[in-house]
């Protein structure tokens, strides 16, 4: 396990991964997202997000790891957990910059909740206005960010933030570049 979704467009490859250094060499966009590791692979971004485990947790663990430490490359993001209700988000997305990654993604992201459940998280402030604004406070640190959509209706949010990338999130749970 390891490299989870994966696609291409435009010659453009994502390699979406939970674990670092990769089990292959990756040449264009890289997304370290550590808590999908046990996750099947199929259906890991659909399921990271739910509170089966602390994402951030893993993450922050995960970059104080050794193996993280001796990689002699960085992802160029990280998956945040961006509607976590109980850590500081700004801590969270220092500890990237500390360890010399250069972005972030939402990633495991609500995104992948639709209809009256996702309403549910809006009201409750932990939906996709919660995860777009932790994408806008990571590019006012200086991070790039990378929005994960699932569908149409997201990806006219995540196109009006502005950010530097934007992934559309197959069924499939590959990756394709959208910007």
């Amino acid at each position: 396990m390891g490299n989870f979704g994966q696609s291409a467009q435009a010659e453009r490859t994502v390699v979406l991964t939970a674990h670092w250094p990769p089990a292959r060499a990756v040449d264009d966009l890289a997304i370290y997202c550590p808590a999908l590791a046990g996750l099947p692979d199929a259906i890991a971004p659909w399921l990271a997000i739910l509170p089966v485990h602390d994402a951030n947790a893993v993450l922050l663990e995960a970059l104080e790891g050794a193996a993280f430490s001796a990689a002699p490359t960085r992802p160029d993001f990280a998956g945040v957990c961006l509607v976590d209700p109980f850590r500081q988000r700004r801590k969270v997305l220092q500890a990237v910059i500390d360890a010399g990654i250069g972005g972030i993604a939402n990633l495991p992201t609500v995104a992948t909740f639709a209809g009256p459940v996702l309403g549910d998280l809006e009201a409750l402030r932990v939906g996709l206005d919660r995860e777009l604004d932790g994408l806008t406070e990571a590019a006012a640190m200086g991070l790039a960010t990378a929005a994960v959509v699932t569908d149409r209706a997201m990806l006219s949010r995540a196109e009006q933030g502005g950010f530097d990338t934007v992934l559309m999130c197959e069924p499939s749970g590959a990756l394709s570049i959208l910007k």
